[in-house]
């Protein structure tokens, strides 16, 4: 753990972005923009849970990390900042709900910017408040937008 670093999030084995996402939906509304509209088959993790569980830490934050604003993932990569995936992303979007019933990214989108979809497109996700939705979008690895931001992972 590192100072300014205290949300610990944990992945459990099996957890994949198409289960998390389901169980999003379970809860709230939601919605694939691009893509074939499911996740099944489509993301690629830098972190997974396949083999086991594990555990990363992140800033304790509604809106993603301002220092990583306007950064595209090719550029996180190469400045060797490690990213938060879409199945940690989703992890943290259903445990701000269930803990306080509020939402995340509401201003911004998290860029997950260590996760990739099958065509090498990035997943961001935010929470639209005019839809009342939560929002998986899809950008090039090499946009990047003032109101997209990653999320760093220590772990």
């Amino acid at each position: 753990k590192r100072p300014g670093f205290d949300q610990l999030i944990v992945v459990a084995t099996g957890m994949t972005p198409q289960r998390l996402y389901d169980k999003c939906a379970e809860l709230f509304l939601c919605r694939v923009s691009g893509g074939s509209g499911g996740l099944a088959g489509e993301v690629y993790s830098d972190r997974t849970a396949q083999a086991g569980a594990y555990a990363v830490w992140f800033r304790d934050v509604d809106e993603a990390d301002d220092a990583l604003s306007s950064l595209s993932a090719n550029d996180l990569t190469r400045a060797g900042v490690p990213g938060i995936t879409l199945e940690e992303r989703l992890l943290m979007e259903l445990e701000c709900f269930s803990g306080r019933g509020s939402h995340l990214d509401i201003a911004h989108t998290t860029l997950c910017s260590g996760s990739r979809g099958s065509n090498g497109d990035v997943p961001g996700v935010c929470w639209d408040p005019d839809d009342g939705e939560l929002d998986i979008r899809w950008c090039g690895p090499v946009d990047s937008h003032p109101l997209v931001r990653s999320r760093q992972a220590v772990s």
